[in-house]
Parts: structure tokens; sequence; C-alpha cells
């Protein structure tokens, strides 16, 4: 289990042409992240994990990973 929280000193935007996007609710952001991992043989690992994150004005986002290292 993993607990973040993540402050941002710059907004989040991207500027196309003449058009401009911003994310609001990123300045600060709290993250809460859980996972295993496991080592199937002694060449093969395996991890997963889901993150959510939720920050100001409705901001939130929900992650998860899948992984796999065999090491020959």
């Amino acid at each position: 289990m993993e607990a973040n929280w993540i402050h941002n000193t710059q907004p989040a935007s991207v500027k196309m042409d003449d058009v401009s996007s911003d994310m609001r609710g990123t300045k600060n952001i709290g993250e809460l992240k859980v996972g295993i991992e496991g080592q199937i043989t002694p060449r093969l690992n395996v991890w997963g994990n889901v993150a959510q994150q939720v920050g100001d004005t409705g901001y939130s986002d929900t992650r998860g990973m899948l992984g796999m290292k065999y090491s020959f």
C-alpha cells in the first residue's frame, strides 16, 4: 500500500494552434495505490497495482498496471 500527495506548481495545459485546454483540479492531488508482487519461479516475477487519484473541483483518475519480468 502506498499513499502520496502530489503538489503541482504549474497548471497542466496544452495548446494546439489557437485552441488551449487546461486540466482543473490538479494543483493538489491525493493518491492511494495498492498492489501485489510475486515470484512464480526463480526466473519469473509478476506484479500488479491499482491507483486512485482525487483532486480539487471533481478531478479523479483511476489507473491499473500489470507487469511480468522473465530473466534468462
